[in-house]
């Protein structure tokens, strides 16, 4: 997929040198009356994804899924943030928007069987806004939300910003309330 972005050469080979040859063990530790034991499995040869945790981690991925709009078309307007993924769609009836958000999730879901990643209906949420948003039918499997968190802002159907300030506030006067206990103690 490197290839597919226009990467050629020595990028390719840096890439393919340092997502392949890699092995992973998986390593229990017991400790029973004192006594600690520790079971390891044997080395097993790592052939898709990146090292948990690496600096390119997070770039190979939005590399990697660059090419999600472009599979997605016209049916709706992804916003990515590193693995992070948010589908807009839009529509004039709620005919309309019901048809488009079932082909989008479609589509999604899709793209990531074919390309090995998962579509986690666990994780993943449905949010309606706007005059037709009651009578919209949720995409199968996926959880109705009211309120959606984003980036770290909370947004309500309203596309209101009440329960983001709520939120700070209840943050806020905790840290306060905090300041003023340690206050007298802190030195200047």
């Amino acid at each position: 997929k490197i290839k597919s972005l226009g990467f050629e050469g020595t990028p390719v080979r840096w890439f393919d040198s340092y997502l392949s040859g890699r092995e992973q063990v998986v390593e229990l530790k017991q400790n029973l009356e004192g006594t600690e034991r520790v079971g390891r499995s044997r080395p097993l040869a790592i052939k898709r994804g990146v090292p948990q945790g690496s600096v390119l981690g997070p770039v190979l991925f939005v590399l990697f899924t660059a090419d999600l709009p472009k599979y997605l078309g016209n049916k709706s307007y992804p916003i990515m943030y590193a693995d992070d993924t948010v589908l807009v769609t839009s529509g004039n009836s709620t005919e309309d928007l019901d048809i488009q958000t079932f082909i989008s999730v479609s589509m999604a879901q899709q793209y990531c069987s074919n390309n090995d990643l998962v579509f986690n209906t666990a994780k993943t949420k449905y949010f309606a806004s706007g005059r037709l948003s009651e009578n919209l039918t949720e995409p199968p499997d996926l959880e109705r939300v009211n309120t959606v968190k984003h980036l770290g802002l909370t947004l309500d159907q309203c596309l209101s910003w009440n329960n983001h300030i709520d939120y700070l506030c209840s943050r806020l006067s905790t840290a306060i309330f905090a300041l003023k206990r340690v206050k007298d103690v802190v030195t200047s």
